[in-house]
């Protein structure tokens, strides 16, 4: 999909889906500007009710998840917005990779990629030239707690700003490692996290050439 400016709300998903043995395809998305919000309604043959740009399998699937790409200037997601690779079957979720001017996610908007099944969940990779926010629950999340999570890695231009917000790789066998550079300040408020765990070995954390990191009850 390539376009000047794309909105996506109250359900509104550009996805593909695999529900038995096939693969999942890729989404690739560019846009000046990216603006996704709110929730629909569930059916059986939506991949989420959560508005957003998305690749996925069903329960039933035993086939990898697709990858997702997103390129644009402005990304904005909240209201439970979604930019993610999930897997709720035995195939591998895929990887999400975004490059953008700037990045916002607020009120539960969620860049990320999960397993709900036994398969994989992938790896993360967000990459902003300007600053990154994440806040009111706004996260970039690997998670999968009955399978081996990938990596995530986030390196802003500018500040990496975070007010309640949350940055984490959850395994339920082997985590990933979580990677973080900043131009200038990463700052932690309001309870704001950063953690990688697992049930076996868990990933590392590593915030690199930022000027400071500041954390304020987090």
């Amino acid at each position: 999909v390539d376009a000047d400016r794309i909105t996506l709300r109250d359900g509104g998903l550009i996805s593909t889906a695999a529900f038995l043995s096939g693969a999942a395809g890729d989404v690739s998305v560019r846009a000046r500007q990216i603006d996704i919000a709110g929730q629909g309604e569930i059916s059986d043959f939506v991949v989420t009710p959560r508005s957003g740009i998305v690749a996925a399998t069903g329960e039933l699937s035993s086939g990898a998840g697709g990858s997702v790409e997103v390129e644009t200037a402005s990304l904005h997601v909240h209201g439970d917005g979604l930019v993610g690779a999930n897997t709720a079957g035995s195939g591998d979720a895929g990887s999400v990779s975004v490059a953008a001017g700037r990045v916002d996610l607020r009120t539960r908007g969620e860049i990320g990629s999960r397993s709900t099944g036994t398969g994989n969940a992938g790896s993360v990779d967000v990459d902003s030239s300007g600053d990154i926010t994440l806040q009111s629950g706004g996260r970039i999340t690997v998670a999968a707690p009955a399978a081996n999570a990938g990596s995530i890695n986030v390196r802003t231009g500018g500040d990496l700003r975070m007010d309640r917000g949350s940055i984490s790789a959850v395994a339920g066998i082997d985590g990933g490692d979580i990677g973080i550079s900043a131009n200038q300040f990463i700052s932690l408020n309001n309870g704001s996290e950063i953690v990688a765990e697992a049930g076996n070995d868990g990933g590392n954390v590593t915030l690199s050439d930022a000027k400071f990191a500041i954390l304020d009850d987090s």
